[in-house]
């Protein structure tokens, strides 16, 4: 999809492909899709989300303190 939005000139896409997301190897992006949130086998390892979370946030310019929060709702089950 991204290579799409490049094509047509799209920002986004232009900079998800200059960037470490776009790169086909050794980033956060191919470990995710390679761990049981997606296809694969293994687990997706903390460093690996957080550098993911940070790579994603910085692309679609949010600051982690925007993103909202959920409410714990402990005590509601068990």
């Amino acid at each position: 999809d991204y290579a799409v939005l490049k094509e047509l000139g799209d920002d986004l896409g232009v900079r998800f492909k200059a960037g470490v997301l776009g790169k086909s190897h050794d980033n956060p992006l191919t470990a995710r899709n390679r761990s049981i949130l997606a296809h694969g086998y293994r687990p997706l390892v903390e460093p690996d989300a957080a550098k993911l979370l940070g790579l994603v946030l910085e692309l679609a310019g949010v600051e982690r303190e925007a993103l909202p929060l959920f409410p714990k709702l402990g005590g509601l089950i068990g």
